[in-house]
């Protein structure tokens, strides 16, 4: 279904008036760094350059709101949506930009790749196992901030990094080099390698 989205889309990512980084923030909990996102991006500079936050709740829309003034290139859309919109809007955009605090390796991750966009994120298991740092993405330090409520580390992205990355990304040349390592790992990762490498594993 994701490759099928990203098929409609017709390949034609991104806005031609620059380099579009979409925030995937759900419920934008404590596991969503947002404040290190928008501190950073603030950071990064490029009159070219565009977040789109994506949400599903208005949860501190206040800050959010706020941040979008200060800053012409953030967007926010702080709604759910119709999956069919929310693929579409996620898959024309030019990168993934999902640091998380803790991770149960979210979907956003793997949605990313079968849209070949690169991902930044933090190089923390299991987050940087769906990123080749370098070659699909990019990887970030983080920062240990207290714990989850289950009681696994929380770590925050290093935000000078962050905004490293981001203005790495911003670069064309840069971003076309590491859609091809996208592609690269979604081969790696696909449904039917899976399938195939089960049945050996099985014996069937």
């Amino acid at each position: 279904e994701l490759l099928e989205a990203a098929a409609r889309v017709g390949g034609q990512t991104g806005r031609s008036e620059g380099v579009t980084f979409y925030f995937p923030g759900s419920y934008l909990g404590r596991r969503k760094p947002i404040r290190k996102v928008i501190k950073a991006f603030g950071r990064a500079s490029g009159d070219h350059l565009r977040l789109l936050i994506n949400a599903q709740v208005p949860r501190n829309d206040e800050m959010l709101h706020e941040a979008a003034a200060a800053d012409p290139r953030i967007e926010l859309v702080l709604e759910d949506e119709p999956e069919e919109e929310h693929r579409r809007r996620f898959a024309s955009c030019d990168v993934c930009l999902a640091p998380s605090r803790w991770e149960g390796l979210g979907l956003p991750l793997f949605e990313a790749t079968a849209f070949g966009l690169p991902i930044i994120t933090n190089d923390k298991p299991p987050m940087s196992e769906m990123v080749l740092d370098g070659r699909s993405g990019v990887l970030v330090p983080s920062i240990q901030n207290g714990t989850a409520r289950s009681g696994i580390p929380a770590w925050d992205p290093d935000v000078p990094a962050l905004a490293a990355a981001i203005e790495r990304l911003g670069d064309r040349a840069e971003l076309e080099r590491m859609r091809a390592g996208v592609a690269e790992l979604a081969a790696q990762r696909s449904w039917s390698r899976t399938v195939s490498d089960l049945g050996a594993l099985i014996g069937t």
